[in-house]
């Protein structure tokens, strides 16, 4: 019975389930629904498309945008840009020239199109452009530096130089000024080499100055600036100018030794020329100069009369350490020359010592000069008493001296400086006849006596005796006048 009730159920459900196979039901497909793109749209998906430089993908798409918003601006600089990518520069070009027409206040249109123009070589329309960008942002520091790399390519170095202090003025960030420094130094630098070139030495070396104020690395503004230096010290030679020459000189030795506090604080290596040198040979020729002023008796000693020419050939070769052994040979001073000698012999000891302190295997002071000059100083130490006797003779000297000195060259007098003062070329005119003041200048030039005796025994051994005496000598006057502590230095001295 069990097994009969599950035979009809079993039935049954064969029976609906061909019932339901029977009428089977039917489900419509809708049609996929076309997505409709607005200018947005395709404006950012060819950003994207450029990011990823899919360039031909970018610019259908800005063709497309520009289907539905013709007078965007923007379409056209992406689409411009994507051309430029692909280096389609005439594409890109109109595309940015006709984003300025439609909206010409923008900057950025005139930025990518003056990029453009320097991209083809037209430096005067993308001059153009970044004026143009200035003219709408006068602070973007980019542009006036852009204008003035521009500026700087066309040789038009004023204008380079006024746009890049711009930027510099302009700039906030640390990097980019920087650069613009830099940039600054170099239009400096361009400067000074196209103003030496056409002679201009005055601003060529203001430029090198300026070019090392806003560069870090000096080395080569200060190989330029003593480049000047030298041609204005050459140009000074051919007017025959020496002490203009000298001063120019000594500037660039300052930069060959590292010694520009004043300009730039860098040393420079020349290779070719050694400015010291040539410095030294000016110094030794005007010692040279100072010596053959020094009076010599060429009719009562013919072996003078030898010694000068000897010296004046030695000069013409330019051997002048030489000339000067010849012309202390020739020297006799007369006691009224006394005091311009006295001039002279400062002048050449000064212009010799610059010498050797500039090249010391160059030239050297020669001792016997030392010793000439120490002999003269100790002449005119007793010379006060001697001129006492015959005082309107020493004044009517010291009238033709202010005759023949002009009142710019002197400097004041004092009772202990009758000479050249050496180092400024100014003269100190001899006071007239003072007692006092004679004695307080014998005093003077006894001591000045000592130390030449001295500095030329360090040269050659043989003053040592006569430097000794007067060392002597002197500390017996100290000790006779109770200056024992100056008493005891003088025997010390002599005893070494």
């Amino acid at each position: 019975m069990q097994w009969a009730k599950q035979a009809l159920l079993y039935a049954l459900v064969i029976a609906a389930a061909a019932g339901c196979a029977s009428k089977p039901e039917t489900t419509e497909i809708e049609p996929p629904k076309t997505e409709v793109l607005s200018a947005k749209d395709y404006y950012d998906l060819a950003k994207r498309l450029a990011q990823s430089e899919d360039y031909a993908g970018a610019i259908e798409n800005y063709t497309e945008g520009l289907t539905l918003e013709p007078e965007n601006p923007d379409f056209y600089e992406g689409r411009a840009q994507a051309y430029y990518a692909q280096s389609k520069y005439t594409e890109a070009l109109a595309d940015y020239t006709k984003a300025i027409q439609l909206k010409p206040s923008n900057s950025a249109f005139y930025a990518g199109r003056a990029q453009l123009f320097a991209k083809q070589g037209n430096d005067d329309s993308a001059l153009a452009d970044y004026k143009k960008i200035i003219e709408l942002s006068p602070q973007e520091a980019s542009a006036y530096a852009a204008a003035a790399s521009i500026a700087l390519k066309k040789k038009d170095y004023d204008t380079a130089i006024e746009y890049y202090q711009k930027a510099i003025d302009y700039e906030k960030d640390s990097t980019a000024l920087a650069q613009y420094k830099a940039n600054i130094a170099q239009a400096y630098s361009a400067r000074a080499e196209s103003a030496l070139n056409a002679g201009d030495t005055e601003l060529a070396a203001a430029s090198y100055k300026q070019a090392a104020q806003n560069d870090s690395n000096e080395l080569q503004h200060a190989k330029g600036l003593a480049s000047v230096y030298a041609k204005q010290a050459e140009e000074a030679l051919e007017r025959g100018d020496t002490e203009s020459a000298i001063k120019y000189y000594e500037q660039a030795v300052k930069l060959e030794k590292g010694d520009m506090s004043s300009d730039i604080d860098k040393q420079v290596v020349k290779e070719d020329q050694s400015y010291s040198a040539t410095l030294a040979n000016l110094y030794a020729q005007k010692g040279a100069k100072a010596l053959s002023n020094v009076k010599y008796d060429s009719d009562r000693d013919v072996d003078a009369k030898r010694y000068y020419d000897r010296a004046e050939n030695y000069v013409k070769n330019g051997n002048y350490r030489g000339a000067a052994e010849e012309y202390i040979a020739a020297i006799n001073i007369e006691p009224q020359d006394y005091f311009e000698s006295l001039q002279n012999l400062e002048g050449a000891i000064y212009n010799y010592t610059k010498a050797a302190e500039l090249e010391k295997t160059f030239v050297s002071v020669p001792p016997k000069l030392y010793a000439l000059r120490g002999s003269l100083y100790q002449t005119i130490a007793d010379y006060p008493e001697t001129y006492s006797k015959n005082k309107q003779n020493w004044d009517s000297k010291l009238d033709k001296f202010y005759r023949e000195h002009k009142s710019e060259d002197l400097v004041a007098s004092s009772p202990t400086s009758i000479s050249n003062t050496g180092n400024t070329g100014k003269v100190v005119p001899p006071q007239r006849y003072n007692a006092e003041a004679a004695l307080e200048q014998s005093r003077v030039y006894r001591d000045r006596s000592i130390e030449d005796y001295a500095a030329a025994a360090r040269l050659d051994p043989k003053y040592a005796s006569l430097a000794t005496d007067l060392y002597y000598k002197r500390g017996k006057r100290n000790y006779d006048t109770e200056n024992y502590y100056s008493a005891i230095e003088d025997f010390t001295e002599a005893l070494s």
